[in-house]
């Protein structure tokens, strides 16, 4: 079940990197949200509160054209998935 959360993470990752953050709209942020409560179910707090760094740069990506606090969020989640997956791996 994590392993398929996790995978699903990484595709809406994508979504962002490749699509930009200008293009991201209110279901990619719904898509997200769901995404962190199942990790909440799990008591995954550090991915929960890195997605609620994300979303909130987002947010306020939105308002100011800041990139660097999103780009900062996306590289940090993309870190602990990466580490995570290999771990789940073995």
């Amino acid at each position: 079940m994590i392993l398929e959360i996790f995978n699903e993470l990484q595709i809406l990752l994508s979504d962002l990197v490749f699509s930009g953050a200008d293009n991201i709209d209110d279901d990619f942020i719904e898509k997200i949200n769901l995404i962190e409560k199942k990790l909440n179910k799990f008591e995954m707090n550090f991915a929960k509160n890195l997605i609620e760094d994300l979303i909130i740069s987002l947010k306020e990506y939105k308002k100011n054209k800041d990139i660097k606090k999103v780009s900062k969020n996306i590289s940090k989640l993309e870190f602990y998935l990466s580490y995570a997956l290999f771990n789940l791996s073995d």
